[in-house]
């Protein structure tokens, strides 16, 4: 038996049989992970589990009801008929398996802080999230898409989940389509024309309205990400409660936007089909400021960029200098008929928002988890030191101009 822990929500991934042989030490195991992790969900991940009795099946009661939030999910066809003929799948959220699939020599199309995107083949594509994603996190991709599309962005809708190994995947169906990425590369001449529809594009988002209800506020999901940031570190806080404070008033000064953000919007996940951009990956989709949009492409194209080609190429499919030609040039068309000042004040405010987001998504993907915990701590105040030189140090003016510049746009 296996566990992984994010975002409060508890993946328990079954053995192949609880039986009167294993039951004391699997029930002693889920007891000791809830203790530990106190999560508000759990979720059986069943994918190997062959056969279940009924002292397994009590302890799925006792679990129950320590955590009402409890689903089990990737259920073969005799766990479930055992699950349906005592009842259980009455009183618990039983999923059947998924179909499994194969990527294994498929093209990588990209690979983000949650997944990889593989084409499948000529009318397909699949985003396999990486092992220990909350199942929940798939099925919101799915709804945000759906809820996007019937607002009017030009989006695909995954039609199905799978499992690809031990991890889940989206498969998307795009038929005779291309990514921007691999547009621009083949292309790279038109590059200023790629930008033009890229901008038009963003444009098209920040004048989109979502339903009420249907998407989370970008604020909200950014002070939740910075909560964790800041209690990241054993024993310490990262930031000085005047600091936090300062933080939450930079995020309230933007204008309230129940406008659409993609949330994760760069070359690897926009795609060509018939002359049409396509938008897929729409996990991360959220309402709020566009420069919320803004702060996380030039997390992607140009803090990415500084670090090295592959990183670049891996990310967002371009080499640094077109990843970095290739923001500024749709910052330019975007923000085109502004003044010169105005612009470098929105520049300066992309920046600081995205070294919000750089402190945050490192601890929430895990990613500073690879590394021993003095790079950790040092790559965090490095981060906050530029946020202390760029937004702290002169806070007032900069909130001045905050609500200046973005009720122009």
């Amino acid at each position: 038996m296996t566990t992984f822990f994010n975002d409060n929500v508890l993946l328990i991934r079954l053995d192949s049989r609880i039986d009167s042989n294993s039951a004391a030490e699997v029930e002693h195991q889920i007891m000791k992970a809830v203790e530990n992790y106190v999560p508000t969900n759990i979720v059986f991940d069943a994918g190997n589990l062959e056969y279940i009795s009924s002292v397994g099946l009590r302890i799925l009661i006792k679990v129950k009801k320590k955590v009402v939030n409890t689903q089990m999910i990737n259920v073969n066809n005799e766990v479930y008929e055992i699950l349906s003929m005592t009842g259980f799948a009455d009183i618990l959220d039983v999923r059947k398996a998924f179909r499994q699939v194969s990527v294994e020599g498929c093209r990588v199309l990209g690979r983000g802080a949650f997944g990889t995107t593989y084409k499948l083949d000529n009318d397909q594509i699949v985003k396999v999230f990486n092992e220990g994603v909350p199942f929940d996190e798939i099925v919101r991709e799915k709804e945000s898409a759906k809820a996007a599309f019937i607002c009017g962005v030009p989006t695909a809708i995954p039609y199905d989940t799978v499992k690809v190994g031990a991890r889940y995947g989206n498969v998307y169906e795009l038929i005779n389509a291309r990514s921007l990425a691999e547009k621009i590369c083949g292309d790279p001449y038109n590059i200023d024309s790629y930008a033009q529809q890229v901008a038009d594009l963003l444009k098209l988002l920040a004048q989109t309205h979502a339903q009420p209800g249907k998407m989370r506020r970008f604020v909200d999901i950014s002070q939740e990400f910075l909560d964790q940031a800041d209690s990241y570190l054993p024993g310490e806080r990262l930031f000085t409660p005047e600091e936090r404070a300062l933080i939450t008033r930079l995020l309230n000064a933007l204008p309230e936007r129940d406008t659409i953000i993609h949330g994760d919007f760069h070359t690897h996940n926009i795609f060509e089909q018939d002359g049409e951009l396509i938008l897929i990956d729409m996990a991360d989709t959220s309402i709020g400021h566009p420069l919320f949009e803004l702060a996380n492409m030039y997390m992607a194209f140009i803090v990415t960029a500084e670090k090295a080609d592959e990183r670049a190429r891996q990310l967002v499919g371009l080499d640094n200098k077109q990843a970095v030609y290739f923001y500024n040039k749709v910052f330019e068309l975007y923000f085109d008929g502004f003044t010169q000042d105005d612009i470098e004040i929105i520049r300066n405010l992309v920046v600081i928002i995205s070294r919000l987001r750089m402190i945050s998504m490192g601890v929430v993907t895990k990613v500073l988890d690879q590394f021993p915990s003095g790079v950790r701590k040092k790559y965090l105040y490095g981060v906050r030191g530029e946020l202390r030189n760029l937004y702290f140090s002169s806070a007032d003016s900069i909130i001045s101009d905050v609500e200046r510049v973005t009720v122009l746009f």
